[in-house]
Order: C-alpha cells, then sequence, then structure tokens
C-alpha cells in the first residue's frame, strides 16, 4: 500500500470544472494511466482519494493538492509520470510525494488560501485610492456580507477570516488585488464573498462579472507557520 500527495494546476482549459467533474477527470486518468487505486469497501467502493479542498468553477488555480493511496507502492517519480500523460487539456500535475500512513486528510490540515484578484474597475482610480479603500474595510469592526445559504440569504461575518488583503497595481483601469484568506474544514471565505465587501462597504466600483480570480495557494499550518502541504 502506498500513500501520495500530488500537486496539481488547474489552468484556464479548466477553469469551469466543477468539483465532482474534477474528481471524475482525475479517478479516469488514474485507470487510463494503469495505477493500482486503492478503493473504499462497502456496496459502490470509490478510488481512495481526496482533494484538500474545492475551488470555485471559473477560478484557476496554480497549487491544488489531493492524497491517493495505491494497492502496491510505486516511486513518487512513476506515479507522476504516468499522470502526467493522461490527464486532460487543463490540469497538470507539478509534483508528488510519498507520505506515512498516519498524515492526517488534507482537509483536516488546510488553514487558509491565496488568490490574485483581477478586477475591471468603473472609476478611475489609483493605486494609493484603491489601498486607502481596502484600509477603511479593514479596520471595521465587523465586515458581514450576505450570503445564499440551505434556508435562504444569511448573513456572513468575514473580519477575523482575511488575513491579509492589498492591492498590487493598478494598470489601464484593471486593479490587482492579492488576498490571503481562512480556508478549510474550521471555516472557509469565499474570493467572491471579500470582493462583494470590498464594492458594498468599501465603495470600491468594479465589474464583478468580469473579475478573474486565481487561487496561488493553499496552506497548512506548521508550528505556527503557513506553509505549502508538500512541505
Amino acid at each position: 500500500m502506498g500513500r501520495y500527495r500530488i500537486e496539481f494546476g488547474k489552468e484556464s482549459g479548466a477553469r469551469f470544472l466543477s468539483h465532482l467533474e474534477l474528481m471524475k477527470a482525475f479517478e479516469r486518468a488514474l485507470r487510463r494511466a494503469g495505477l493500482p487505486m486503492a478503493f473504499s469497501e462497502g456496496f459502490n467502493p470509490r478510488p481512495k482519494m481526496s482533494f484538500a479542498s474545492a475551488v470555485a468553477v471559473g477560478v484557476t488555480s496554480a497549487r491544488e493538492y489531493l492524497d491517493l493511496e495505491l494497492r502496491e507502492e510505486l516511486e513518487a517519480d512513476q506515479v507522476l509520470e504516468k499522470l502526467r500523460n493522461t490527464l486532460p487539456p487543463g490540469l497538470s500535475v507539478v509534483s508528488c510525494r510519498k507520505i506515512p500512513p498516519k498524515v492526517p486528510a488534507l482537509m483536516a490540515e488546510i488553514e487558509a488560501a491565496e488568490y490574485e484578484a483581477r478586477l475591471k474597475l468603473t472609476d478611475k482610480l489609483t493605486k494609493a485610492e484603491i489601498d486607502d479603500a481596502i484600509a477603511k474595510l479593514l479596520e471595521r469592526d465587523s465586515i458581514v456580507v450576505v450570503k445564499e445559504g440551505k434556508k435562504g440569504p444569511e448573513n456572513k461575518e468575514l473580519k477575523e477570516g482575511i488575513y491579509e488583503l492589498r492591492c498590487t497595481a493598478v494598470e489601464e483601469g484593471w486593479a490587482h488585488l492579492l488576498m490571503r484568506v481562512k480556508s478549510g474544514s474550521r471555516g472557509n471565505i469565499r474570493p467572491e464573498e471579500v470582493l462583494k465587501a470590498l464594492q458594498e462597504l468599501a465603495l470600491l466600483s468594479f465589474e464583478p462579472e468580469l473579475a478573474v480570480i486565481h487561487r496561488t495557494g493553499l496552506f497548512v499550518n506548521r508550528k505556527g507557520q503557513l506553509v505549502s502541504p508538500m512541505q
């Protein structure tokens, strides 16, 4: 039995895949690669693989992670090479390493996610003006947006889940933002919710339907430091 952690990217060609479709794409790629997948027991056995965190439809990502179990122990390089040859366009594996059997599930370990967002401004704003709007938003005692819950609209507090938010550049009417937010099973802030707060509470004027969001990293907590799950 071998257990592996795989780092992969979801590029523009796969940006509109749902999480379920992403799981199926990997399952098919694993079958085509001829890798000896391990399966769960029961009436409907499923491949033993678990993803770190779902990435939203329309969002690309440079750093995604999944844990995989195989019935046989192979070299990590073998698993990496086989998957590289069978994944569909838009999905690419970056690295693979063996992990000990008792390493906790990825989903339980993820603490934060980092995103880059590109916003088409509807007003002519400078970087300094956007920085000022962000600072005023972060200074608020509470940052609440309304989201659609299972029982209808509900308020969601973002304040404690925004670890970093800043403008990195303004170019030709587009603002470039970097945000690092809480993510994982202990709480999750979506980048769209932060953008909604910027628009509704900080009165930053941009075209939300033109926003381009790219996830640049997922992080786990190792002795108080946020690091890649591959470390």
